[in-house]
């Protein structure tokens, strides 16, 4: 099954009457440091998407030490230029959403390769031990091999 955003995703004003509390982007916005009135005003100003991507950039920025006195006052300036498609998602952001990506897409792979190898192994175990000891039997009971013709 595969969903999609649809286009309600996408616009300003995502509380409606719902309380922002339950709001996804609520619990960043705090963590960035901004009160329940100041979260109102932008989850009705900006589009759920645009908060979201700066949302990260900023906690990312202050959990790197490249925002040292505001992270409040640099998500407010990155974002009204966003919203203006002034600017754009740094280069060092780019970069580490790249190899986070990266990330997933080797433990996907690592556990894609356990899992095919899983089959193998089981049925490696299955000859040596069970399909081994009914051989045994039919030998012991003289009966022979099948031999098929192809």
């Amino acid at each position: 099954m595969k969903l999609s955003r649809g286009p309600a995703f996408d616009r300003a004003g995502e509380l409606g009457s719902g309380k922002p509390e339950d709001s996804p982007l609520y619990d960043p916005l705090a963590a960035i440091g901004f009160d329940r009135p100041a979260i109102v005003r932008m989850l009705n100003a900006y589009k759920p998407r645009l908060l979201q991507t700066w949302a990260d950039i900023t906690l990312a920025a202050v959990e790197k030490g490249r925002i040292e006195r505001s992270p409040q006052a640099f998500f407010t300036y990155y974002i009204k230029r966003a919203a203006k498609k002034e600017a754009t998602p740094p280069d060092w952001w780019l970069e580490y959403e790249r190899q986070q990506r990266r990330a997933e897409e080797d433990q996907q792979r690592a556990k894609a390769a356990v899992k095919s190898e899983a089959p193998q192994e089981t049925f490696e175990s299955y000859k040596a031990t069970e399909a081994r000891k009914v051989f045994e039997c039919h030998l012991q009971a003289g009966m022979r091999p099948v031999e098929f013709p192809f």
